[in-house]
């Protein structure tokens, strides 16, 4: 069951600024070759502080800030179509909650659209790759994240630190660790047993020294490039603690010296723009933890970059 959304009102009206609220609709349906938005208000799962459960309404408040044109990347969006699909309302059960949330995207994700999906806690990650791989079998896995997220269960339940693992461990070849790519890991945020556990199973690790190293959008190429080899579509998750706290201190787990938000913006928009992506989660924004907002406005801004990023998609075929 899904739970219809509102979006503000412009505060002002200008013919020649078309707001990008403007260009979002709400449907029951995806809309074939578009954007299509879904909220999932849950942090039932999560193992820090919680408050992401609000971070689907605060990021579609946040767009108001934002219009249809980037001068930098000389993309315009006013002739996107996104259409916004509401929230999924769920159970407070993890398990429960987790197999509603497949149910429902199992329905949502088209191969010529965009799934947007607005956690959350980091928990949601793995219904939405189980039912990614239920769709397109092989696939591969792209991972921004300040943490590798490898724990199994604790109390016999997923948490906010186990989707990855847990995706890999159920869906077994269709989720190889050689096609999953970690972006953005940095500072005293991981356990040196998860680590070598990660570089064991064969999981490729760029650190934010590495995205400095290479550039933004050449480490991302390369991380498509390794994700997509023998795979029929790639999963792309974003937890937004892999940003610098200057830029996102809402979110369960902040730190420093992460990805600049220009860092951030420009990997999501290469990715974006790549054939074989078909659904990015952004996840564990929490309002509730940062007063002055701004962590909503950055994930607000990263929908811009990713929608702009499949309208070069779009242009390239």
């Amino acid at each position: 069951m899904r739970r219809p959304v509102s979006y503000p009102e412009p505060s002002y009206n200008d013919i020649k600024d078309k707001r990008f609220i403007s260009l979002i609709t709400a449907a029951e349906k995806t809309l074939q070759g578009s954007i299509n938005l879904v909220g999932i208000p849950y942090d039932g799962a999560i193992l820090g502080r919680k408050g992401s459960a609000q971070a689907p309404a605060a990021i579609r408040n946040a767009l108001r800030f934002n219009s249809n044109y980037d001068a930098q990347l000389g993309l315009d969006l006013t002739d996107l179509h996104i259409a916004d699909l509401g929230d999924i309302v769920l159970p407070d059960e993890v398990f429960s909650a987790h197999e509603q949330i497949r149910k429902e995207i199992i329905q949502l994700i088209k191969k010529d659209s965009l799934l947007l999906v607005l956690g959350g806690d980091n928990s949601l990650s793995l219904p939405l790759i189980q039912s990614y791989s239920e769709i397109f079998g092989n696939i591969g896995l792209i991972v921004l994240d300040s943490h590798f997220d490898l724990r199994d269960e604790i109390n016999g339940k997923p948490t906010s630190g186990s989707s990855y693992n847990l995706a890999m461990k159920n869906l077994g070849y269709r989720l190889s660790p050689s096609r999953v790519v970690y972006i953005g890991l940095h500072g005293f945020l991981n356990s040196v047993e998860y680590a070598r556990e990660a570089r064991k199973k064969g999981i490729t690790i760029f650190t934010e020294q590495d995205v400095k190293g290479y550039g933004a959008t050449t480490l991302a190429k390369r991380a498509y490039d390794i994700a997509s080899h023998d795979s029929n579509a790639v999963y792309l998750s974003i937890d937004m603690d892999s940003v610098d706290l200057s830029y996102v201190s809402g979110v369960s787990a902040p730190s420093p010296a992460g990805l600049t938000a220009l860092e951030l913006y420009d990997i999501s928009f290469y990715l974006a723009s790549r054939k074989k992506i078909f659904c990015v989660d952004i996840v564990e924004t929490s309002p509730p933890l940062d007063p002055t907002s701004k962590s909503e406005i950055v994930a607000a801004n990263l929908i811009c970059y990713l929608s702009a990023g499949f309208k070069a998609r779009l242009k390239l075929l």
